[in-house]
């Protein structure tokens, strides 16, 4: 049976009419129902966070007000200070987190007419590397070196972590408007990077139109990639789940998607995105939209979708606060923060439990991967002839030709049986279906908020690969039971690094 790697859900079309449980129950066949919590893991102190960023499903931090910078490992079940923490403090709020691996990450700090940027390379200790324009629009970094930064209609690059920024690019666009080409000014006003090498900017032009950029070369040069007609982009958000597949929401509340690296866009029905869109992966994404003013708002509106932007479906919750921003480390398990210490974990649950204070919310979607019922199998496999190896076959000649019809050759020494070569052979094959859906697998899992995290997951599962055929490819040169002896433990060690490596991605990030 194929292993659940996330939660039983709520599916789409036909699906999608039915009532939350009822639509667990068909994605689960036989199991148990579950469903999605919001419960509260606040700060004991009065104050107000403006952003949060969790790495993976157990590592993360959060920014506010009173220099506040807070940092959790087990979940958000207890909050330790890094910065401030101290409402009475008089100093500037903290904000605007990045990260581009587990320990390697950015936070700004107002002062003055400048913005502190601080850095961390080990997730623990924090200081100012340098500077940047006070009213930036918006920052990303893409590796741990270089970065790039918007203001006005200038781009800012570094290479060196954030300590020295060169201008590199102004904004500029030619296009055709009511029938006539122009050359016009534009101010970037939020940027991502699907890549560290292709990356996307939404420009404010007027009040009527606005230009989706585009970079191949880390932002050190930009070009007009499509332009979305009568929409202001101030108070925007963008969020590109690859290099040709994105997410723009303008200041009018409405939004579009480009299956064409932005050249041509279409509109989306029925969706209130806020100026922040998070993917936790190519499918499942959230944007929590500005609270409502008046009697029976709530203080949370959620927008998600589950087939990666083409459709969103909203939902209301009754936070104490407004929610200020959120992270989705996991399609299963997400943050929320906002003001008075407040901050909520969404994670899945069974329905029939019970968590104090908790709010409902519907489950994320659920898939299975049959890579990891294969590299469970290999694993097995690989076990099972080990018994070759330590216990070989009685009665085993000495010879020093290939065994007839055997991949496997032998030299002066014991002859393996042919049921080793056989179990061998099996075991190739096993190897490779996994070689075939390690591209699709990491396409489903890479995580979409850490660039190097899916660099690490898109080169190290293909070398791993690799490092098996060379393995198999030493056994079957031959050698018998002496060559197994050397081979095997080299084997069972990488397998069981690679159901490790496998579980590991999909359980932390």
């Amino acid at each position: 049976m194929r292993r659940r790697l996330c939660v039983i859900c709520l599916g789409l079309s036909v699906i999608a009419s039915l009532p939350l449980e009822a639509q667990s129950q068909r994605a689960a066949g036989t199991e148990a129902p579950n469903k999605g919590i919001w419960e509260p893991v606040n700060f004991s102190e009065d104050i107000d966070f403006n952003d949060v960023f969790f790495v993976n499903t157990d590592t993360g931090w959060v920014t506010g007000g009173h220099a506040t910078l807070l940092k959790t490992t087990d979940g958000g079940s207890t909050w330790n200070v890094q910065l401030g923490g101290d409402p009475q403090s008089q100093e500037q709020e903290i904000r605007d987190l990045r990260f581009v691996d587990e320990t390697t990450g950015w936070a700004t700090q107002l002062s003055g007419s400048r913005a502190n940027l601080l850095h961390t390379t080990d997730g623990e200790n924090w200081q100012q590397v340098g500077t940047i324009e006070h009213h930036y629009a918006d920052y990303f970094f893409m590796s741990k070196t270089d970065g790039i930064f918007a203001h006005n209609d200038q781009l800012y690059r570094t290479s060196d972590g954030g300590a020295k920024w060169t201008p590199v690019s102004t904004c500029a666009v030619r296009a055709e408007v009511d029938g006539l080409t122009r050359d016009l000014k534009c101010e970037v006003q939020r940027l991502h990077f699907p890549t560290p090498a292709v990356g996307f900017a939404f420009a404010y032009i007027s009040g009527r139109l606005a230009a989706v950029l585009k970079t191949e070369d880390s932002g050190t040069t930009w070009n007009l990639a499509g332009l979305v007609e009568n929409e202001n982009a101030r108070n925007s958000a963008v969020f590109f789940t690859d290099e040709n597949n994105g997410v723009i929401r303008a200041y009018s509340g409405k939004s579009w998607v480009t299956s064409d690296a932005g050249k041509t866009w279409k509109g989306m029905i029925s969706t209130n995105l806020g100026r922040k869109i998070r993917f936790a992966d190519p499918e499942v994404g959230w944007s929590f939209a500005a609270p409502c003013i008046g009697m029976g708002c709530e203080n949370g509106q959620l927008s998600y979708t589950t087939d990666g932007g083409r459709r969103w479906m909203s939902r209301s919750f009754p936070f104490p606060a407004p929610v200020k921003a959120f992270s989705l480390p996991r399609r299963d398990q997400g943050f929320a923060v906002g003001d008075h210490g407040m901050i909520y974990r969404y994670r899945i649950v069974r329905a029939t439990e019970t968590v104090a204070k908790s709010i409902a919310a519907p489950a994320m979607p659920a898939f299975e991967t049959v890579l990891d019922d294969q590299v469970e199998k290999l694993d097995a496999q690989l076990q099972a002839l080990e018994k070759f190896v330590k216990e070989p076959a009685s009665g085993a000649t000495e010879t020093t030709t290939a065994t007839a019809g055997s991949d496997v050759a032998t030299n002066a020494g014991s002859e393996l049986p042919p049921e080793f070569t056989r179990q061998v052979n099996a075991a190739e094959a096993t190897l490779a279906n996994v070689a075939t859906q390690v591209p699709q697998f990491v396409k489903k899992y890479k995580n979409l908020n850490l660039l190097l995290v899916a660099l690490q997951m898109e080169s190290e599962l293909p070398a791993h690969l690799q490092g098996f055929k060379e393995s198999f490819q030493a056994l079957k040169k031959g050698g018998g039971p002496q060559t197994a002896a050397v081979v095997f433990p080299d084997l069972r060690m990488k397998s069981q690094n690679l159901v490790q490596m496998i579980h590991g991605f999909v359980q932390k990030h």
